[in-house]
């Protein structure tokens, strides 16, 4: 049996739902996890301060700084900025690297930061408050607050903010990703152990995977297929990196740099354009979006979030309360019977609102109002958009 010598790591991405096997490798390992050593923190002497929408470059740009937690006992999480962002984008992609199993940040430094200045992201490299591994609860807390320090210092992208991790790290960064809605654009694996996911949690957006093992680690014989197998029953579009002769803790050149450039790629997005949020209900694939908001009795406003029953054409929302469903929306294709798309609406509430729906396409909207004090009639707008 034969194998390619070389990959391109180049190449085109897979299409939406398709899986891709990026190559084999054969060469000996050149990067490796060797030992596990507590940095001590880097201090650094001052911040620059975030302004507008451009990326700004904050103080300690190119080191790591450390974020104690010490009010979470000891917890903590390294971040990296590149030197000289040139992305492209507006803010700077993110990467959340997850240590495996007895391991820390702190051994991954090294590794991470030369494939953070090739990829141009930022790096947060949390610690897990358990010894053995990540789970959810105080470590959602960590990674949520670093991700609040690291937003007070350089403008970061909410669409490309991205899950990764090594063995129990990337087990437990596709349980994160797929089992919970929470705006995670794609996933980065390396030598995982397979981890059960019945189902993707959110309705709106599959982020695609991508997988590295060496062929002597143990995890590619007992996971990798499986894992491959999941992904296709649940429609998450994956892709495989494989390097020949390398162990659970090692892999080639370019790896890393290879796995974030690919995070960085896939944005969190509909196929219709539509980038759904806590206030941003997407329907039909993301070709409408849908938004609302309330005025009560008092006069206090506020945006209506969205809940999370709902399907491919229809939602609900809520104004007080995620047990207190408000109204329900849907936007149905009546092509074929008046050549419009129909919006229908019907409201248990009332307090004042007004919801808007707008087609991404054509930047067309259609409002609707209810005043303060009112039962809101059914909206039932058979030409609300022109098929296109």
């Amino acid at each position: 049996m034969t194998h390619p010598v070389c990959v391109d790591r180049t190449r085109p991405r897979a299409p939406h739902r398709s899986y891709r096997v990026v190559g084999l490798l054969l060469r000996r390992p050149s990067r490796r996890i060797a030992s596990i050593s507590r940095r001590q923190p880097a201090f650094l002497t001052c911040l620059l301060c975030l302004c507008g929408l451009l990326i700004s470059v904050a103080a300690g740009a190119g080191e790591w700084k450390l974020y104690d937690f010490q009010d979470q006992g000891g917890v903590y999480a390294w971040r990296y900025l590149p030197t000289a962002p040139t992305t492209g984008f507006d803010a700077l992609p993110v990467v959340i690297f997850l240590h495996g199993s007895g391991s820390s940040p702190d051994a991954w430094l090294d590794f991470l930061a030369p494939a953070a200045e090739v990829a141009d992201v930022a790096i947060l490299a949390p610690k897990s408050d358990a010894f053995l591994s990540f789970h959810p609860g105080a470590d959602d807390v960590t990674i949520e607050r670093a991700l609040e320090r690291l937003a007070e210092e350089a403008s970061i992208d909410p669409a490309r903010i991205s899950l990764a991790g090594h063995s129990a790290g990337g087990g437990h960064a596709m349980v994160m990703a797929y089992t919970r809605r929470m705006g995670v654009n794609a996933v980065f694996i390396m030598g995982s152990p397979y981890r059960t996911v019945l189902g993707v949690a959110d309705a709106d957006v599959t982020p695609p995977i991508r997988m590295y093992y060496g062929t002597t680690d143990p995890n590619y014989q007992s996971s990798r297929q499986a894992l491959q197998d999941q992904w296709q029953r649940l429609g998450v579009p994956w892709e495989l990196d494989v390097g020949i002769g390398f162990g659970h803790s090692g892999w080639p050149d370019g790896t890393l740099e290879a796995g974030f450039q690919f995070l960085k790629e896939h944005p969190y997005a509909t196929a219709g354009g539509c980038a759904p949020t806590d206030t941003t209900l997407c329907l039909r694939d993301g070709a409408y979006a849908v938004t609302a908001t309330w005025t009560d009795f008092d006069g206090n406003t506020g945006a209506a979030e969205t809940a999370t029953a709902r399907t491919a054409e229809s939602g609900l929302l809520t104004f007080f309360s995620d047990t207190n469903w408000e109204l329900q929306i849907k936007v149905l294709d009546g092509c074929s019977l008046n050549d419009h798309r129909w919006v229908f609406a019907a409201g248990t509430t009332n307090v004042g609102f007004v919801l808007r729906v707008e087609e991404m396409a054509t930047g067309a909207e259609a409002i609707y109002e209810n005043p303060v004090g009112t039962a809101p009639e059914p909206i039932l707008d058979t030409v609300a958009f022109t098929c296109q």
